[in-house]
């Protein structure tokens, strides 16, 4: 059995041009890997996701997204990895 505990602040500003912002934060402990059902090292999660879609006339079908994603394993090993994505999107009809 794994257990997580997280919180999400959402800042939502639309209808407006400028974004909405997600910062979900999770903390897991007693996870087990499911392949060995071995224990595994506790860690802590910070996401933080800025996507953007504007209204804009020009812009109508794009959108963009950061994502930042830091994972702490702060039992056994300790680790910490951190993770940037940009994501640009348009969307548009074939037919």
């Amino acid at each position: 059995m794994s257990r997580a505990a997280g919180e999400e602040i959402p800042l939502d500003t639309r209808p407006s041009t400028l974004a909405c912002l997600r910062c979900p934060i999770f903390h897991g402990w007693d996870r087990v890997d499911p392949a060995t059902k071995n224990k595994v090292p506790n860690e802590n999660e910070f996401d933080a996701d800025l996507q953007w879609r504007p209204t804009w006339s020009f812009l109508r079908g794009f959108s963009a997204r950061l994502r930042y994603a830091r994972v702490h394993q702060y039992q056994g090993p300790r680790d910490t990895l951190n993770e940037y994505r940009a994501i640009f999107n348009y969307d548009f009809g074939l037919l």
